[in-house]
């Protein structure tokens, strides 16, 4: 229960870094100066990078292409199911 707090707020730092980017520039500073892999700004940490957005946008398109999929088969044979019973109904 009060670990809750803790996990929310973990996760709302990614959404919002320009609230904590004020309070991190220190540490975040003396650790760009010792590890390369560090931005030297805070800012630029919290922003997704390039190949991030990417592999999310290409993952989001494969995601969306297999329901149009889905969709598909299930209308095609739903037609089918459709067409049989019609053609049962003396009309």
């Amino acid at each position: 229960m009060v670990a809750s707090i803790f996990v929310l707020q973990g996760y709302d730092t990614p959404r919002r870094p320009e609230r904590v980017a004020p309070l991190a520039e220190p540490v975040v500073r003396s650790l760009a100066e010792r590890v390369p892999a560090v931005p030297a700004q805070t800012e630029q940490a919290g922003s997704p990078s390039i190949a991030r957005r990417s592999r999310h946008a290409a993952k989001t398109a494969r995601r969306e292409a297999s329901l149009v999929a889905k969709t598909a088969k299930a209308s095609g044979q739903a037609g089918v199911k459709a067409g049989q019973v019609s053609s049962r109904i003396p009309g």
